[in-house]
């Protein structure tokens, strides 16, 4: 039987996929990935959200979520092409029309990207 050797690989403990892993560090760097990051420490310390700014973005104001979450996603959706056999170290959950990716979390306190697929409309 021949085995891709993508797919052998995989095998060991710490498959290669340079490209993923460099992608989700250099978002975990980037200044905005990092204020959400201070921010949701600050409220698991009972810091009140509305002394949160980078939180109050991404809950009040739909442009600067849609931002957010673009940062993300583009480079990682770029790196899974370059890798496709890649895991994203988040965590995830799926169910019939929604998705769950995981993207930060501190304590008690965790920021998820949820999606939702759209219903029919029912008359």
């Amino acid at each position: 039987m021949r085995v891709d050797p993508a797919i052998a690989g995989l095998r060991s403990q710490l498959a290669p996929q340079p490209c993923t892993n460099a992608a989700l560090a250099a978002w975990r760097a980037s200044s905005d990935s990092a204020a959400v990051a201070e921010a949701l420490a600050r409220w698991d310390s009972g810091a009140a959200l509305a002394d949160l700014p980078a939180l109050v973005q991404l809950v009040g104001n739909c442009t600067a979520a849609q931002a957010f979450a673009a940062g993300v996603i583009r480079p990682l959706l770029e790196s899974l092409q370059a890798e496709p056999l890649a895991q994203l170290p988040l965590g995830h959950s799926c169910a019939p029309g929604m998705t769950r990716l995981r993207l930060a979390s501190h304590g008690r306190t965790g920021l998820s990207l949820l999606a939702v697929a759209r219903r029919e409309q029912t008359a």
